[in-house]
């Protein structure tokens, strides 16, 4: 036997028969969770709808691109949002049938426990379905007129050039394009709405970050979600991924934003309880709010960001071996703020009323998680771990060693955008 199994393999293994024996348990979770239920009210509402209106349509046949001052705007065409709203109009009343016997056992228990779900919930949900669908694709369409305004910056770009690496990016550009209005992959309607938490999905995720994996070699990209816990770590800068043989650096980030804010803000992170807060304000605090020790600016007030939507490019094929040894580790923060007007308190007794454990309980929970950079495996640094720099001219990751040359003109990793010091957040 392996000796590299865990301690729940090694049990199974010497005792076989545990595998199968004992009463099956069906498996539960927790409903009370307004996220959850909205996804599967919006599931109701479109199993129903697409009875009476052609829901299921090509992305091409739902929007459409106009052309602006070169610039692009992607929106609901008008007659696909006009038979949605017939639809979901003339049979509301089915719809909010249907939501009532789904859930009739939540609506029926004490109201302490479900007292969100009621009518005055559920009914403008159904009345404003089209809307928050056409809202939940703001990623679909800022990405597509993304990709346009780079087809025809590269249309120029190509013009005259020779350029080997300018026509392979316009080919992957173009089918990207082309994919996206085909509704192929991770663009069938359904496919996109489960990814991006309009519809029940695996693990129930609702907030996910994408990366686009540019192939150089193939001249194809691909993009993924995960969730932001697991994204923050997965889609770090500076960090590889394995993907369908290939690795691909992560170096760029996507903000989606046309304004280029991308949401810098100052944050707050005491050293002694892992208090995390966020604001201007934070600036202006002499004590932890948590455990009220002294705040120390210079090590415990720092610049941060959301984290964005990431841009990665192929590197060599490489092996699952050697994918193992190239991971790198990252100082995540994990931070539950608590809200004591929330939280309900109990006890788990036994039948001779002895107290075994004191619980507290909050249903919607607000927890932080804070990337500080790529743990420091330096024995001569105190710094536990290096943090980030990005420039926001060119929209790139770089080193704190790497700063200077990126500045410089005329070396190998100068800007591409020629930013300056201000640049570097």
């Amino acid at each position: 036997m392996d000796t590299n199994r865990g301690p729940h393999d090694r049990y199974f293994y010497n005792n076989p028969e545990k595998i199968i024996s004992g009463k099956i348990v069906p498996p539960q979770f927790e409903l009370n969770n307004k996220i959850l239920v909205l996804k599967h009210i919006n599931s109701i509402i479109i199993q129903i709808i697409t009875q009476y209106a052609n829901f299921d349509r090509q992305p091409k046949e739902i929007f459409e691109i106009l052309e602006k001052d070169e610039d692009y705007i992607i929106k609901l065409k008008e007659d696909y949002s006009e038979e949605l709203e017939r639809a979901v109009d003339i049979h509301q009343d089915e719809i909010i049938s249907a939501v009532k016997k789904v859930f009739s056992r939540e609506l029926n228990l004490k109201k302490e426990e479900f007292e969100w779900l009621t009518k005055e919930f559920f009914i403008p949900k159904v009345k404003n379905f089209v809307n928050r669908f056409d809202q939940n694709f703001y990623y679909f369409k800022q990405l597509l007129r993304e990709y346009e305004q780079e087809r025809d910056n590269l249309f120029k770009k190509a013009h005259g050039s020779r350029d080997r690496s300018v026509k392979n990016r316009q080919r992957a550009v173009d089918n990207q394009i082309a994919k996206m209005l085909d509704g192929a992959g991770e663009f069938y309607i359904f496919n996109y709405l489960s990814d991006h938490g309009f519809l029940p999905n695996y693990g129930f995720s609702s907030s996910n970050v994408s990366i686009q994996m540019y192939n150089i070699s193939t001249s194809g990209e691909r993009i993924i979600q995960r969730e932001n816990s697991i994204a923050i770590r997965e889609f770090a800068p500076f960090n590889s991924i394995y993907f369908m043989g290939s690795k691909y650096y992560i170096r760029r980030a996507n903000f989606h934003n046309q304004e280029g804010d991308i949401g810098a803000d100052k944050c707050f992170l005491c050293e002694n309880c892992m208090y995390i807060d966020f604001g201007s304000s934070v600036g202006t605090q002499q004590n932890c709010p948590s455990c009220g020790g002294p705040i120390i600016p210079s090590k415990e007030i720092h610049n941060c960001i959301p984290f964005p939507d990431m841009r990665a490019s192929s590197g060599e094929y490489i092996g699952c071996e050697e994918e193992k040894r190239l991971i790198k580790y990252y100082d995540v923060i994990v931070n539950y703020k608590e809200k004591a007007e929330k939280i309900r308190h109990f006890n788990i007794v036994s039948q001779d009323n002895v107290v075994f454990a004191e619980c507290t309980y909050e249903q919607d929970a607000l927890i932080y998680f804070l990337n500080r950079g790529q743990i420091s495996f330096n024995p001569e640094s105190d710094l536990k771990s290096e943090t980030f720099n990005y420039c926001i001219a060119c929209n790139q990751w770089i080193t704190t060693k790497s700063i200077e040359k990126h500045l410089t003109q005329g070396t190998t990793q100068t800007c591409s955008n020629n930013g300056i010091e201000t640049d570097i957040l």
